[in-house]
């Protein structure tokens, strides 16, 4: 009993921290921000968040990991089931859009500076995996168009790397420019017309 009621502290506590560590890199982004930052942010001590991160790296990476984990869970699930695929494209894109409508709330900029600063190898290996479970997502969206005949089963790999691409040149440009929704919206239409 005792361990189920440690194990939820302890988990409450890992969301708090990460939850405080969301604000200070939104604020400070990922090169400026230290395990001080994110102790003073979750009112903690030093020595008490080392409990549960051993670095600003791990934290971001899980705060990543928790993000795109969940945010293409139900385009996933939909396609495993064999759902309509316009049905399930308009999904993919609306999550996008809300996305590309709430960038400047986004950890959008301290991700990239994660990208480019961090070379160690785990970073690298983070990153690698990151862009393949985003591909093979994407990947599965289109060859299921590709199964119900709704696309044409041509350089669909390079369209899956189209798709990523766009959407990550938007999501920059939304963040650098605040597009309204009504240029995301021509966008995102450009990109489904693909």
């Amino acid at each position: 009993m005792s361990r189920t009621v440690d194990e939820k502290v302890h988990q409450k506590k890992r969301q708090h921290i990460l939850k405080a560590a969301r604000q200070i890199l939104l604020k400070k982004g990922y090169s400026n921000t230290s395990m001080l930052d994110v102790a003073s942010a979750a009112g903690i001590s030093r020595g008490g968040l080392y409990l549960y991160f051993s670095s600003v790296e791990e934290i971001m990476q899980t705060i990543l990991i928790e993000k795109d984990q969940h945010r293409f869970d139900p385009i996933r699930a939909a396609i495993i089931d064999k759902q309509d695929f316009l049905q399930v494209l308009d999904q993919y894109l609306t999550i996008q859009k809300q996305r590309l409508l709430n960038i400047s709330k986004s950890l959008l900029m301290s991700g990239y500076e994660y990208y480019a600063f961090e070379k160690s190898a785990s970073s690298q290996e983070f990153l690698t995996k990151s862009l393949a479970d985003t591909r093979r997502t994407v990947l599965g969206l289109l060859m299921l168009g590709v199964d119900q005949e709704k696309m044409h089963d041509q350089q669909i790999e390079d369209l899956a790397d189209y798709c990523i691409l766009t959407i990550e040149g938007l999501s920059l440009f939304c963040y650098l420019h605040q597009a309204d929704e009504k240029y995301i919206n021509r966008q995102l239409a450009l990109l489904k017309k693909r």
